[in-house]
């Protein structure tokens, strides 16, 4: 079962690599909010590496808290990012307006993924 201190772990050895795409998935699990920051803090080392970030968690102790840090997070890397993917489910301590800032933001890079590729010259 992961936990905070395992996803500190976790979060370390994804910011020594030199990684392309990351996704995650914790299911029934006790991650809290540290845990997420933790992994927020890592995702910020790789920004400049990082094009694909999708997240599942389900059934966590996460909260808001956790789920705004991690939206900070992504938001400063976000002119990175192509494709981003978050989704946070049976999390009761994560509300609708957490979930709708991460919405926005998944739009976001959806949107500045569009823009980028019609500003680039034609082959």
């Amino acid at each position: 079962m992961v936990t905070d201190v395992g996803i500190f772990y976790i979060a370390n050895e994804l910011a020594s690599l030199t990684l392309h795409e990351i996704g995650l998935t914790f299911g029934k699990t006790q991650l809290t909010d540290e845990g997420l920051v933790s992994l927020a803090e890592s995702l910020a080392k790789i920004s400049s590496r990082l094009s694909t970030f999708w997240l599942s968690a389900f059934m966590t102790k996460i909260s808001d808290s956790g789920a705004l840090a991690l939206c900070n997070a992504l938001t400063s890397i976000s002119s990175w990012l192509t494709k981003l993917d978050v989704n946070l489910r049976d999390c009761p301590g994560v509300t609708d307006r957490s979930k709708l800032v991460l919405s926005k933001l998944e739009a976001a890079v959806k949107a500045n993924k569009e823009q980028l590729r019609h500003s680039l010259p034609a082959r």
